[in-house]
C-alpha cells in the first residue's frame, strides 16, 4: 500500500535533491550555530558534533561548555565560551544570561548532550531554550535531561528531537500519548505512528528503528536504511543535521534539510 505521507530515500535517490543544489557557497550565508553541552570531564559528544558541523559546512559556530572543561577541551574546538558551573562541574543557573545571549545570536542551537543529570542544569537549559525563538535541536542525553518538560519542547515550533526508540517511548508515556511503542513493531507501523503524532505536535522527530532512520514533521515521514547508529549516539549526526538546518528559513525547509543531512552523515 502506498502512503502519500511516507517518502523513502537512499543515497542515490534523496527525498529532497534540491537541498544540496541550494547549499550556500559562502560561510556568511550558511547560518550561525551554537552547540551547548558537557559536564565535569565529559565532552566527547560536543566535540564530535562540532567536528561534524564544521565538515558539513556550518557558517559560524560557537561552543558553550561548563567552566570545568576549560583546561580539558581540545584546542581544535575553536570559538569556545565557558559558562558558570555547579560544584559538580555542570552548567549552573548563573549561566542563564549567557545561554540566552547565545540563543539570540544563533540561527540554530544544538543541545549536544553530555550534560549529566544535574537538576540545576536542567532548569537553566529549559528556561533559556523555551525563552528563545530560534530553532532548537535536542539530541542524545539532552532529551533525558529535559524529559520532565518534554511536552513544552514537543509543542514548541522549530524544534527537532534526535532520539533513540527508547527515548521516544518515554516521550509518549510522558505525554500520555495513547499509542504504545514496542521494539518489535514493524517499520511501517512506526512510520504511521510518527505520521499521526507529528500531525498533532509541531516538533520534528528523528528516530532510529529497525535498521532505518526516520525524520517526521507535520505528518510527513522520510525514512532511509541506516547501518551506522553510532553516528547518532556519538554526536556526528546531530552536528551534520544542525549545519544543514542552519541555512534553512522555515520549519518545512528545516525538515527537508534534516532529511538531506541524514544522508550526508552516513
Amino acid at each position: 500500500m502506498k502512503h502519500d505521507y511516507w517518502l523513502k530515500q537512499t543515497s542515490k535517490q534523496p527525498a529532497f535533491p534540491d537541498v544540496e543544489w541550494n547549499r550556500p557557497q559562502q560561510a556568511s550565508r550558511a547560518g550561525r550555530l551554537v552547540i551547548i553541552g558537557g559536564a565535569g570531564l565529559h565532552f566527547f559528544g560536543v566535540t564530535s558534533s562540532f567536528e561534524a558541523a564544521t565538515a558539513a559546512g556550518a557558517g559560524e559556530i560557537r561552543v558553550l561548555l561548563p567552566d570545568s572543561l576549560q583546561r580539558t577541551i581540545p584546542r581544535t574546538v575553536s570559538e569556545t565560551r565557558f559558562l558558570a558551573t555547579t560544584p559538580a562541574g555542570s552548567i549552573s543557573a548563573e549561566a542563564a544570561t549567557d545561554l540566552q545571549a547565545a540563543n539570540s545570536w544563533s540561527t540554530v542551537t544544538l543541545l549536544a548532550g553530555d550534560f549529566g543529570k544535574n537538576s540545576e542544569t536542567a532548569v537553566a537549559i529549559t528556561r533559556s531554550a523555551l525563552a528563545a525563538t530560534s530553532p532548537l535541536i535536542i539530541a542524545r542525553d539532552s532529551i533525558d535531561l529535559l524529559m520532565q518538560d518534554i511536552s513544552s519542547f514537543i509543542s514548541r515550533p522549530s524544534t527537532t528531537l534526535i532520539c533513540s526508540f527508547a527515548q521516544l517511548q518515554k516521550i509518549f508515556r510522558q505525554l500520555y500519548y495513547p499509542k504504545v511503542l514496542t521494539f518489535a513493531m514493524p517499520l511501517g507501523l512506526v512510520v504511521e505512528t510518527l505520521h499521526k503524532f507529528t500531525a498533532i505536535y509541531p516538533a520534528t522527530l528523528v528516530v532510529f528503528h529497525a535498521e532505518h532512520i526516520m525524520v517526521a514533521h507535520a505528518g510527513k515521514v522520510v525514512s532511509q536504511p541506516w547501518d551506522t547508529p553510532m553516528n547518532i549516539w556519538k554526536g556526528t549526526t546531530p552536528g551534520v543535521v544542525a549545519a544543514y538546518q542552519a541555512w534553512a528559513s522555515s520549519d518545512e525547509e528545516r525538515f527537508h534539510n534534516t532529511a538531506a543531512g541524514l544522508l550526508a552523515s552516513v
